[in-house]
């Protein structure tokens, strides 16, 4: 059995103008690494994610590593 927290999120949301202006600079790798990031946020305690170096190495190494 799958352990996994569901979120909602709007079906059009690849529309939204913030969204499109994104994809416009970062394509749809942009996109995808952008839902990737709602995923972790929404795994956290308050939905927040605390600033440290460590993390922002971790995400330059997830860019490396991709």
């Amino acid at each position: 059995m799958k352990d996994a927290c569901y979120f909602i999120h709007d079906s059009n949301a690849r529309y939204d103008p913030k969204i499109l202006a994104m994809r416009a600079v970062f394509g749809m790798e942009g996109y995808g690494r952008y839902w990737c990031l709602i995923e972790i946020l929404r795994d956290e305690d308050g939905y927040k994610l605390e600033k440290t170096k460590q993390l922002y190495d971790a995400f330059a190494m997830r860019q490396k590593n991709s």
